[in-house]
């Protein structure tokens, strides 16, 4: 397997790393591309969006937040990348 399992590792305790990994599902859910966030950012949520002043080209949409800690749930920003 070619895929690794794994993201982009932390800087250290209180940090994220996170990745977005486009899969092939049909040739063995191989790498496409993947896109390391950064500055402690962390990739939360995804959907399939199409805007008709782009075609109805499907585009991913990824919610990520920045800063989050579970204890309290918190964050200090939210983002959408399309």
């Amino acid at each position: 397997r070619k895929t690794p399992i794994r993201g982009p590792f932390p800087p250290g305790p209180g940090y994220w790393g996170s990745c977005i990994r486009l899969l092939d599902p049909s040739n063995n859910c191989n790498s496409l591309e993947c896109v390391e966030l950064g500055r402690n950012e962390a990739a939360l949520c995804c959907t399939s969006v199409r805007f008709h002043s782009r075609g109805g080209e499907p585009l991913l949409a990824v919610g990520t937040v920045t800063g989050m800690s579970l204890h309290p749930l918190k964050h200090t920003e939210s983002h959408v990348a399309l």
